[in-house]
């Protein structure tokens, strides 16, 4: 669905995966979306879906795209990439990991991958594995920063900093399950929790805005610095002025909205992409 205001509307040129279940969405920097499903996976650039040729064994578990050059996917069975240009695919590494349920953060020309406490690394040499995290702390998001590093937030409510080389020092504490990190244009960090509402994290001082719904899944700014939440059955906006607006509680999909994302400049300019 895309989303104007609060009004949603179907997106026709989707019809073809509308018996399909959708694993992962994803939007690279040339504004094409990137969609992982049943019927394979389709790129999609504002009138057509096309679908991308390659072969994945195993059930699409997740995309990932950085600064990169390539969008990646994690099937049950292997790690592939396809250039973002060429649009031709490669197998970086075949495994047996269970990564169902995996956390991903694509870094330059390298994927981190998570199965609760390991963190592994797939790149040009291979998948191997970079880290693990403390005992019964299992890894919930990431997200990278701009000093070269990324932080790694976990469902007992912590957030670690990750210099890069594996080095990990505890920088926060919500003593709240984390679901997801955002950060916004202003450079604050968001925690959207596992059992609802979200923590906002500025200069140290963090600020909770609960909400009755569980599950903040996902996050995305509009154009106005209005943070969108979207969780289990809801959409809700927490506006610059620090108010909670609950947005149309019969969103499609009202089990969840799993993923959230402005098309800043493309076909549907202003628009929020959900699934």
């Amino acid at each position: 669905y895309i989303c104007y205001g609060v009004n949603f509307n179907k997106i026709e040129a989707l019809k073809r995966i509308d018996d399909c279940t959708i694993s992962h969405i994803y939007q690279t920097q040339d504004n094409a979306i990137w969609i992982a499903s049943t019927d394979g996976l389709l790129r999609f650039e504002g009138k057509n879906a096309m679908p991308v040729s390659f072969s994945c064994p195993g059930w699409i578990l997740e995309l990932e795209c950085g600064e990169g050059r390539y969008i990646w996917h994690i099937s049950t069975e292997v790690i592939q990439r396809a250039n973002l240009i060429s649009q031709q695919t490669e197998v970086v590494a075949n495994h047996d990991i269970n990564f169902r349920g995996c956390i991903t953060m694509a870094r330059g020309d390298s994927l981190f991958v998570s199965n609760n406490e390991d963190l592994y690394c797939c790149n040009n040499d291979g998948l191997y594995l970079y880290g693990s995290m403390p005992q019964e702390e299992i890894i919930s998001s990431m997200l990278d920063t701009e000093d070269g590093g990324f932080l790694i937030s976990t469902r007992c409510g912590k957030i670690y900093k990750d210099n890069g080389s594996g080095q990990k020092q505890q920088i926060h504490n919500c003593q709240k399950p984390i679901r997801k990190l955002f950060s916004d244009s202003k450079g604050r960090l968001w925690a959207g929790l596992l059992q609802g509402g979200v923590i906002m994290i500025e200069n140290g001082k963090l600020q909770e805005f609960p909400v009755p719904v569980k599950d903040a899944r996902t996050m995305c700014e509009d154009q106005h610095g209005n943070i969108l939440v979207g969780s289990t059955g809801c959409l809700f906006t927490i506006l610059t002025d620090g108010k909670i607006k609950m947005e149309n509680p019969g969103t499609p999909g009202a089990h969840s909205i799993t993923n959230i994302f402005k098309d800043a400049e493309g076909i549907y300019n202003e628009g929020f992409y959900f699934y």
